[in-house]
């Protein structure tokens, strides 16, 4: 009953005042191979972060330098995840560009997210510009997740070819295990794939809760 009552606060009061062409937006909103190319190019570029230092051999020269230890380590780290964040606001900006330049997105932005037909069922109420924002940031966090498992396979491998290796096959995997992380808790928080399809994350009544929204 108290689900009840949610779904009901939720969806009373919705309307649609205009009608305009929304296939632009529904192409942007589904569109997920930029986000797959910003994953294999996080991969490409992260897997040998760490492991380069047993290639090179050049551990026990880190180990006995004064900053070659926690420091190092900790200055990779963050370099990695601005290498993925650059990557994300590099794609999901050249996506809305393009689309913009060649059709009437712009008419769909201050429209609610709802609008949508696929989205109708969406518990989010935020314009279709917002939710453009909040997809982004949500897909950013996913390959960032995913950003961080190919560090921590660079810093386990021995060589930069096992840890891409590695890393593909661990992408493969979780792309396999999505289906399954809507329902077992343990995959939702440690599969980060799952944060790359926002559209069927948010389509439905019941979806992640991300600070709130």
């Amino acid at each position: 009953e108290r689900e009840n009552q949610k779904l009901s606060a939720l969806f009373s009061g919705r309307t649609v005042s205009d009608f305009v062409d929304t296939r632009p937006m529904l192409l942007l909103v589904n569109y997920r191979f930029s986000t797959m190319l910003a994953v294999f190019l996080c991969l490409f570029g992260l897997c040998g972060v760490f492991v380069i230092e047993r290639e090179s051999d050049m551990v026990m020269l880190l180990k006995t330098s004064r900053r070659g230890g926690a420091e190092t380590n900790a200055a990779k780290f963050t370099a990695a995840l601005g290498f993925c964040l650059v990557v994300c606001l590099l794609f999901f900006l050249e996506d809305f560009l393009l689309l913009l330049s060649v059709s009437r997105l712009f008419e769909n932005l201050h429209r609610p997210i709802y609008a949508l037909e696929q989205m109708k069922y969406s518990p989010l109420s935020i314009s279709c510009g917002s939710y453009l924002l909040f997809s982004a940031g949500i897909r950013t966090v996913g390959v960032l997740g995913c950003g961080c498992w190919f560090l921590l396979i660079s810093s386990l491998c021995k060589n930069t070819y096992l840890s891409f290796v590695f890393g593909g096959c661990l992408t493969l995997l979780g792309s396999l295990a999505e289906p399954l992380s809507r329902s077992h808790l343990l995959l939702k928080w440690i599969n980060p794939i799952e944060l790359l399809d926002t559209a069927k994350l948010y389509s439905q009544s019941r979806y992640l809760s991300f600070f709130g929204l």
